[in-house]
């Protein structure tokens, strides 16, 4: 049930105004005729929490929710549920960044445009790929079958995104961590030994000095750091894809991006086979959605190589770096048995327990590298503070 407020005028031409609980504004309606006269308006109120969530989370929806949404519609319409009363059913179940989404497409539904077309007007939620696979599975008739491939596309992606996170936590906990205790020490540490050496006459290393300066500099001059590091964070958020791609292009970095991009190119070709589209059309839109212009240019060539009449398996070897050796025996048994769709998703997710396995052992490879480098710098700053007394100890007179 969900609450309307409606308004309302008779056939004297009085006002009324309220409030309604019903399935739909079609029972709102009906209400008001029979009691009233005739609706002259009705609005579907929402709670302050669902407004404001939904304002704080417009445009953000996760490739998790997504999933979550063409999964729960897909299992509607193969049960029988016509698609705008499923879309109205989905409305006040999935998350609040779709409920606004639903509204959209059911209000171009009952205008008579498409799924497809629907989609395609939003899109901050549904990208390229997912709108062509909607339009080829209404052109095909099999819409909840190509929703079902969407739902398991997009749990993929989910999945892949979420490991990728977990490795990232734990050296990112760490780093912050440490920051913190070196800011810690700076701050409180450092001033109660620079005070104690004093008082006892102990002359100071050059290193804690420097470090007494910096301090001090900092504390007398620190709307000037600030806004230092307010330059520098903004300088380095307007250089953030340059930096990125120069990131992607360090060789050992290189690899491992490489084989995620053939990864999603794979899964997103296969969907779009499934689906139906032609294969040079397949190839140019996945390409598309990687967002790597030098694929791209690749996979063009690949796609005019297959429309010119060339084998794909011969067509993607000179379109290489695009697809791995494994990639491209997949595609010949894919080729010669009639389904090339099936191989690659195959061969993605053979891909994708490869990197599973290679980050996996990089995260077991990393953390005792950085736990070392964390230890060295903590040794050397207890050095510099230290220093100055072994240095004092040192030239006492030895006791018989």
């Amino acid at each position: 049930m969900q609450s309307y407020r409606w308004r309302a005028r008779s056939k004297s031409g009085k006002l009324y105004q309220g409030s309604y609980l019903a399935d739909s504004k079609q029972e709102v309606a009906s209400f008001l005729r029979e009691n009233y006269g005739y609706a002259t308006g009705i609005e579907e109120q929402r709670p302050l929490a669902d407004k404001l969530g939904c304002w704080l989370g417009s445009g953000r929806v996760s490739d998790k929710e997504r999933s979550r949404f063409f999964q729960q519609l897909a299992k509607m319409l193969d049960s029988g549920i016509p698609l705008c009363r499923a879309l109205d059913l989905l409305r006040n179940r999935c998350a609040r960044s779709l409920t606004t989404v639903c509204c959209a497409l059911i209000s171009e539904l009952q205008a008579g445009k498409s799924l497809a077309v629907a989609m395609k007007k939003q899109p901050q939620v549904f990208t390229a790929v997912a709108v062509a696979v909607a339009e080829a599975g209404e052109h095909g008739g099999v819409l909840q079958e190509m929703l079902s491939e969407l739902a398991a596309y997009y749990g993929q992606k989910a999945e892949t995104a979420s490991f990728l996170k977990n490795i990232c936590l734990y050296p990112c906990f760490v780093l912050v961590l440490s920051l913190a205790t070196f800011i810690l020490f700076i701050i409180k540490l450092l001033p109660l030994f620079a005070d104690l050496y004093q008082s006892f006459d102990i002359p100071l290393a050059t290193s804690l000095r420097v470090m007494l300066l910096l301090r001090q500099g900092a504390a007398e001059y620190w709307y000037a750091l600030l806004a230092l590091i307010a330059v520098m964070v903004w300088y380095l958020w307007q250089r953030r894809l340059y930096l990125a791609g120069w990131f992607w292009r360090l060789p050992g970095v290189a690899a491992y991006r490489q084989l995620f991009l053939e990864i999603r190119f794979c899964k997103i070709l296969a969907l779009l086979l499934y689906s139906g589209i032609p294969l040079p059309l397949a190839i140019q839109s996945s390409a598309a959605g990687l967002g790597d212009e030098k694929l791209y240019r690749k996979a063009t060539t690949l796609a005019d190589a297959v429309v010119r009449g060339s084998d794909i398996t011969k067509a993607a070897a000179l379109a290489t770096p695009l697809l791995s050796p494994v990639t491209l025996e997949f595609l010949t048994v894919g080729e010669s048995s009639g389904s090339l769709a099936a191989m690659l998703k195959e061969a993605s997710l053979l891909l994708e327990q490869e990197l599973t396995t290679k980050l996996s052992g990089l995260k077991a490879l990393f953390e005792p590298v950085l736990l070392v480098v964390i230890a060295l710098i903590v040794g050397a700053m207890i050095f510099t503070v230290a220093e100055p007394l072994l240095t004092l100890l040192t030239e006492l007179p030895e006791y018989e």
